[in-house]
Parts: C-alpha cells; structure tokens; sequence
C-alpha cells in the first residue's frame, strides 16, 4: 500500500487546512494539486529557486542544489523538498488563492443523501423501543440490521442514540453518542485504488489512502486481465474478488487512519473505468471485448455494500456513476462533476493514462471518445521505466549544455517514471539531440540500439532512455493528441478557442506543461488556459457524497455526451500519424 501522509498548511494569514500526500511526492505537486499558489517561475522544475516555503515535519533532507539555489535563506524549497511522513507546511505571502482547479465539492451546499437525527428514546424492552423508534419517525420504514435493534436495548442511555435516514427509510442506528457517519469516495483505477473518507455531518475530509490495484497480478493492462477473464469463469471470479478485496483494504485503512471502523462507513460513491467497474460489479465483460464495445448497463447502479462483499455497514449504500460509451467511464462523469458551475462552456478535459479519456464541451453539447495511448505515461513499455516510486526520475530540465534531472525520494536513480520521460525528451529536443522525427542523436552500444544515458551505474544499473522509448512516446502522445484534434474537428472549434484544457488524473497534474507543449501533446496554448485538475475522478465522487442532487446530475449528463469511436472516424489515421512527430 502507498504511504498516505498528512500535511497541514496554513497560509500567511488564515486557519489551517489538511492536505493528504503520498510518500515521496514533491511539496510542489501537493499543494498546486490542492489550488494553493506557490511563489516560482520555472513551474516546479527545480531551477529558479523562488518556491521556498517554510516546513518541518518528515520531509527530505535539502540536497546541494536545493541549498545552491537557497543561497542561505530560510526554509525549502517546495520544488526539491519531498514528503515523507506527516509535515507542516506555511505558506508565504498573505493569503492563499485557487490556482489551479475550483473544488465543486468544497463549495456545494452540505445536502448529503444520508442524515443522522436523534431519536430521544427512553430505555425500554425492545418492542417500546420499536413502538418509540416508529413514533419518533412517522411515516419512515424502519429497517436497520436486527442486531442493531439489540445493541438498541442495550444502550445505556437512550438519549444518545441516532437513527440514520435514507429516502425516507431508517437503515440504521447509532447507539453511542461518538460514532461516526462516514461516506467514502472512491477511484476504482485499473493501477491504483484510491479513497476518501469524509464525515457526511460536517462534511470534512477524515483521512486519504491508496493501494495497488491487486488485480495487477492478472497484468498490467486492461486487455489482459479482460483475457484472463474471457479464459474462465474461475479468472473472472478471481478478478472480480481479487478487486472487492483491494476496496475492503481500502476501507479498513481509511476507517483506522480516522480512528474508528470500517462499519462506520454507511455510502460510497464509486468512479472508474467501464473495465473496472464491471469487475467490481461482478458483471460479465465479454462485450467489452469486442468493437463496438457493449456496456452491461452504463446507467448509475446503486446497491448495498454486503452485496459486494465489502466490510462498510450491512446497509451502506453504494453508488456507481454512470458510464457514457466505449472506454469512456465513470471516471470521466465524475471528473465532469468535479469541475461543477464553475467550469466554462467551452473547456477540454484530458485524463492521461494508459487508455487516455478525453471530453470536451460547448455550451449544452458534449463530446468524449478514448485513445488508447498505452502505458508509456505510466512508466510501462520503457526499457527502464516505472511507476513515480522512489527512485524514479520524475522531472528533468537544460541547465547550460547539461540535462539535470529530480529522482522521487531523493538519491540514485533506478528508472524513469511517466513525467520524467517527458521532461526528458523536451530537454533533448531543446538542445538538439532529438530531431523532430524522433531520431534520437546518441551513440548506439554494442546492441545496436540509441540510447541516451541519464546516469551510467553499474552494469545493470545504467538508467537510460532508448531510441525505442522515444519511439513509444510518440505514438502515446500521438493517439491522445489525435484523439482532442478530432473531438475539435466534430464541433468545429480551434483550441485557441477553449477557455481552458483540464489535465486530469495523477499524471496529468505531474506533467509539466510547458514540456507537454515542447513534445506536441499539447499545442502552444496561453499560460491560463491549461489547467492542472488533479485526481477529478474522487473529487466528483466526494460531490456526490455530499450533495445528493449531483447524482441525478450525473445520469443526465451521460446521457448528454456524444461518445465518438475514434477507429471509425474516416480521418482518424491522417490526424494520428500527422501527430507523431515533435513540433520542428
């Protein structure tokens, strides 16, 4: 499971808020992942040494260049300085504004599906209890767990206990007077699982994990986890149990970090990919094999969490948002949600992954289609690629002649995860190693192939980027960039157009634009325009959770979008292939 660290930040003037990391990540990404302006020119490079902020806590030591560029001021550097356990951090300047995404959920009113309201019972055998319960709650169908109905007439006093009400039905009761009513928000990722627990009363966020997706054994890859499933019914069985289980860890973890039980959980709200979802629901993925790709049931499903196995309360429920077509997933609703009335008319939403969503929007019509852009911005097909774990390269920039380079925990590197090979190939190409092409510039070893050594090790420690890499890069790029030039194409817009260009999900919010734009996964778009979302997918979710009309919001908004199946488009393999190469 991936290391989830709280970080307390108060700005210059102002209260305190909790933000939640993971082990290693940049205090850069976390708090612009959070829309909190930091100080800085270079954009979280690492060079212009203007982002210091001051921190204590469990963090990286400051290396030789965070203290060269500090030039023996006080405080670190956000950009060098990575979390590595619970931290404070204080803000400069006088206040902290939105820099990046609004947060819909944090300004949705608190109106949560689920309510707690006290009963003022007073002790009796249980058939008073159930004759006070009905009438303390005229009209509401009473139906809790029955052990509930004794721990009920066990309570020492009877004035504490609450009953929990959805839809005009009683599903539980809370005998003690501390015992929480928590709602889950999570992102069903065919990589990562990824939750947030929030207090459904206050509506404050409880705690933040993640973990591996455990499905991972079956493969990397969607496609191969849907062939092991196609293979036999005892693959698919396993799968499906395989993810429940990730989720029940999930929610044990969450439940601990907040001080209570997984029991205390009584919703969750569920974003993710039609794969994914399918295999949490236990449905059969046999249409998901084929073109046109054929959904089981791509409208909003809602059921109870003993249902799926999962350790929530026997009656949580449990809401699925809807799916739109093809690839194209919970996970793009919600990150729709997530944006909420803030958002423009007319903006583009890009969740970079191994099979890239993207939506776009003008005015009342909407678009989406997905682009299988393969796993090269996750770190897979390199030949030293990984996933932004310790040791990786997740940032490279030209200082003079040289590339220097950022490794996630600081020391030596052992691979190169998704931004650093894309901050490393925008480098190359601003010194002129790289041609447009693709041709890598480098001395080729004794097997033949182009290689550019970042750090030369030992024998089997050599950290290198090949001809081959770059080569995957561009038809990753490619597809993605493909895959927005069409949706463009079918409204009739120029990007210039877009009032902003959402870049979702955790790559997205890692990828530094302006080497987005170097390698031509964007075009040179406004500094305002391009917009870093972060994980979209749980901030939908979260809105959900709080705010029951969003759901009915989401299921017409499914309906809304126009899915586009790229494969069938008459100019799809013109665009892609005039987007493989690198702008000149």
């Amino acid at each position: 499971m991936a290391k989830t660290c709280r970080v307390r930040v108060r700005p210059g003037v102002g209260g305190e808020q909790t933000l939640w990391a993971e082990q290693g990540q940049t205090l850069w990404d976390v708090l612009v992942d959070a829309g909190l302006l930091v100080p800085g020119d270079c954009g979280g490079q690492g060079f212009c040494g203007a982002c210091v902020v001051q921190a204590e806590g469990r963090l990286s030591a400051p290396g030789e260049e965070e203290q060269e560029l500090l030039a023996g001021r006080a405080g670190r550097l956000a950009c060098h300085c990575r979390v590595l356990g619970d931290c404070r951090v204080t803000l400069p300047g006088v206040e902290a504004r939105a820099a990046r995404l609004p947060v819909a959920a944090a300004c949705s009113p608190l109106r949560p599906l689920l309510r707690a309201t006290p009963l003022h019972l007073q002790r009796g055998q249980a058939p008073d209890l159930r004759q006070q319960v009905g009438q303390a709650l005229p009209g509401v169908r009473l139906a809790p767990p029955a052990g509930e109905w004794e721990s009920l007439k066990a309570a020492r006093q009877g004035e504490h206990v609450r009953g929990v009400l959805r839809r005009g039905e009683l599903v539980a009761l809370l005998t003690a007077p501390d015992r929480p009513l928590w709602g889950v928000a999570l992102d069903v990722g065919s990589t990562t699982l990824f939750g947030e627990l929030v207090d459904l009363e206050s509506g404050a966020s409880r705690a933040a994990a993640s973990l591996d997706n455990p499905q991972r054994r079956f493969g990397a890859d969607i496609v191969s986890r849907l062939t092991a499933a196609l293979g036999s019914r005892e693959a698919h069985r396993a799968l499906t149990d395989e993810l429940r289980a990730g989720v029940g860890t999930l929610l044990r973890e969450l439940a601990a970090q907040a001080g209570g039980e997984a029991q205390d959980i009584h919703h969750l709200v569920v974003a993710g990919n039609p794969v994914m979802v399918h295999f949490l629901l236990g449905w059969e993925v046999e249409g998901l094999s084929r073109h046109p790709l054929a959904l089981t049931h791509p409208q909003g499903v809602e059921v109870e969490a003993a249902a799926l196995e999962l350790p929530a309360h026997q009656r949580a429920l449990v809401q699925v948002l809807p799916q739109v077509g093809g690839m194209v997933g919970a996970d793009t609703v919600a990150g729709l949600l997530a944006l909420g009335p803030q958002a423009p008319h007319r903006f583009l939403l890009v969740d970079i992954g191994t099979n890239g969503e993207i939506a776009l929007r003008d005015g009342e019509r909407w678009w989406a289609c997905s682009a299988a852009a393969g796993p090269a911005f996750e770190g897979g097909s390199i030949s030293r690629g990984m996933r932004a774990r310790p040791g990786a390269v997740d940032r490279a920039w030209v200082r003079g002649e040289e590339i220097r380079f950022g490794v996630v925990g600081g020391g030596t590197p052992r691979g190169i995860c998704g931004s650093g090979l894309v901050d490393l190939v925008a480098a190359l190409l601003a010194l002129g190693r790289l041609q447009p092409d693709g041709w890598l510039q480098a001395p080729s070893p004794g097997d033949g192939e182009r290689r550019y050594v970042l750090w030369p090790g030992g024998p089997d420690e050599e950290v290198a980027l090949t001809q081959g890499d770059i080569r995957q890069l561009q038809l990753a790029k490619g597809a993605l960039r493909a895959g927005a030039e069409l949706l463009l194409r079918r409204a009739g817009l120029r990007w210039e157009e877009l009032a902003a260009v959402y870049l979702a999900g955790a790559f997205g919010n890692s990828l530094h634009v302006a080497s987005a734009v170097a390698i031509g996964l964007l075009p040179p778009l406004s500094a305002h325009q391009v917009v870093a979302a972060g994980n979209t997918a749980a901030r939908g979710a979260r809105r959900v959770l709080l705010d029951a009309p969003a759901w009915g919001e989401a299921l017409a908004l499914a309906q809304r979008i126009e899915y586009v199946e790229l494969a069938l488009q008459s100019d799809f393999q013109e665009v892609f292939v005039a987007s493989l190469n690198f702008p000149a």
